[in-house]
């Protein structure tokens, strides 16, 4: 039973090895079949963990790990956005001298995030991170005669090497004043007369998981490591460890019972923190992969609503996975535009409509989106987490949140106007197909989730 609760995991696991290894013997012209294995891997294995969404929820392997539906669609999101952004890399990343690394290390990070989204234990959630940072620090400089990308590197380690020393920090804190790893077991160990320890201790966790989520004070790395970096790789780390991060900050900050240490508290002021300088910083970007960056700060003050509600709100956790959906296919059909276009500023995509009206239209759905403009997905997703939040009783962080959603409306319709508006066209000559077919597919996606979330069980994605 135990091994099918996570057989999507031993799956994913077993293709990224077999990757590596075949990928030893495959001639430099045939390298990218690593990438089409580790993309069938990806779908089999989000398909298994869609099985599992109607499977009873429960702890497994001696309560380290969560089974529920929560952990399991957020897999499904990990996996799936993991395999879209494989395909954007293809013609990026095709001819390297090391082509068939590239999709095994991609594979292994995401795992990382799933162990986050599903970690019941303290261990697990360390190991978690871990397993991502290491995937994702060799992607960020994979095009190493770039100066910008060994410099995005040095940021991302050093920065991710400090956060990780203050996760440990924390984690080891927790252990010695709880005497247990099981975060389910935590709270009732806590002695509420040690609040100034756990306070810092939860404070250090937060911040460990707070690099993977992206939200201030840990965000300096983001629009530079953006900037640095591939597109692609871009996208990935805006959406994928993310994902995970932002499961195991709900089930940590639910394992800390609120007379201990007001967790909520704090990260409302994260939450309200993250979306106002996210959405000011973005003003004044003309680089379009430093303007997303600011854009993953801003909207995980988002998505942190989440996380502040879920003590008040049953509607919370549901909320917080519809707008990862939602943000997940908006993100990546930017993404997608950019790699697929080679416009990576905004200027570049002045008179876009003009020239590629599909790729146009999927950008404007997904800026529209990103604002929080109905009928689209990004609506829905803030609707229900602004609801949330007034159910449960933060009046002054949902007027913050909305506050913010308006002044966001400037930076993304600036954006958009530059693809609307015909004026003097930027010659977009460069053609990616597979990164066009991903754009169409993910605008596709952000139009049709409202009408899934009626099919989808979120209304009953209840933490174990």
């Amino acid at each position: 039973m135990e091994l099918g609760a996570i057989l999507h995991i031993l799956l994913a696991l077993a293709g990224a090895v077999l990757a590596l290894v075949g990928g030893i013997f495959l001639p430099r012209h045939r390298q990218t079949l690593s990438a089409w294995w580790c993309i069938g891997i990806l779908v089999i294995a989000s398909a298994v963990a869609a099985m599992q969404l109607s499977a009873p929820p429960g702890l497994v392997f001696e309560d380290t790990f969560v089974v529920d539906a929560p952990s399991a669609i957020a897999a499904i999101l990990i996996f799936l956005g993991t395999a879209a952004v494989m395909v954007l890399s293809i013609r990026t990343i095709k001819d390297d001298a090391r082509e068939a690394e590239y999709y095994p290390l991609m594979l292994f990070s995401a795992l990382g995030a799933v162990m986050l989204a599903g970690a019941g234990d303290l261990m697990e959630l360390l190991l978690g991170v871990l397993l991502a940072s290491v995937g994702s620090y060799p992607l960020v400089a994979y095009r190493r005669a770039n100066p910008s990308a060994m410099e995005a590197l040095l940021k991302f380690y050093l920065f991710g090497a400090l956060t990780n020393t203050a996760l440990i920090f924390g984690l080891v804190l927790l252990y010695g004043l709880s005497g247990t790893t099981i975060l389910s077991d935590i709270g009732a160990r806590l002695d509420p007369g040690n609040f100034p320890a756990v306070a810092l201790a939860v404070t250090f966790v937060l911040l460990g998981l707070g690099f993977k989520a992206g939200f201030v004070p840990v965000h300096f790395w983001i629009p530079d490591v953006y900037e640095g970096t591939t597109p692609p790789v871009a996208a990935f780390l805006s959406i994928v460890p993310k994902i995970g991060a932002l499961l195991a900050i709900v089930r940590f900050s639910a394992a800390i019972p609120a007379d201990i240490a007001h967790v909520g508290n704090l990260v409302a002021i994260l939450s309200a923190v993250a979306m106002t300088w996210g959405n000011i910083a973005m003003f004044r970007q003309t680089d379009l992969r430093r303007f997303l960056g600011y854009s993953t700060i801003a909207q995980t003050g988002y998505f942190l609503l989440a996380v502040v509600a879920m003590g008040g709100a049953s509607g919370a956790v549901p909320a917080l996975l519809f707008y990862l959906a939602a943000y997940l296919a908006a993100n990546l059909t930017l993404f997608a535009v950019m790699t697929a276009t080679g416009g990576i500023r905004i200027e570049a995509w002045r008179g876009l409509l003009r020239q590629r009206p599909l790729l146009a239209v999927a950008a404007l759905v997904s800026l529209l989106s990103l604002v929080g403009i109905p009928p689209l997905a990004g609506f829905v997703g803030k609707f229900a987490l602004f609801a949330a939040t007034f159910e449960a009783g933060y009046l002054w962080l949902l007027v913050a949140a909305l506050i913010n959603t308006v002044v966001s409306l400037y930076p993304y319709l600036r954006v958009a106007t530059a693809v609307i508006i015909a004026g003097e066209a930027a010659v977009l000559e460069h053609r990616d197909p597979l990164a066009s077919a991903v754009a169409l597919g993910a605008a596709i996606a952000t139009l049709l989730l409202p009408l899934s979330a009626y099919f989808l069980p979120l209304s009953t994605a209840s933490l174990q």
